[in-house]
């Protein structure tokens, strides 16, 4: 199942990652899969993987770095 996610500020960044899940034993987030569509040029990038649970970070990182920032 993949979630939708865009930065407030870049709503022609479009996000999706799988649900963040915890490994039990040592309470750290399995790998969850991301992937990411700018709606203005259409560029993708993606899917690839994050380990740190940040995915949302990511998602903005790659919209500051990608531009088309809505005034």
């Amino acid at each position: 199942i993949w979630i939708e996610w865009r930065p407030r500020w870049a709503p022609h960044i479009r996000g999706e990652y799988t649900e963040r899940e915890m490994d039990p034993e040592t309470r750290l987030p399995f790998e969850q899969k991301y992937k990411i569509t700018c709606e203005k040029c259409g560029e993708t990038w993606g899917p690839t993987v994050c380990t740190s649970g940040f995915v949302r970070n990511r998602i903005a990182l790659y919209a500051r770095q990608h531009g088309h920032v809505e005034s």
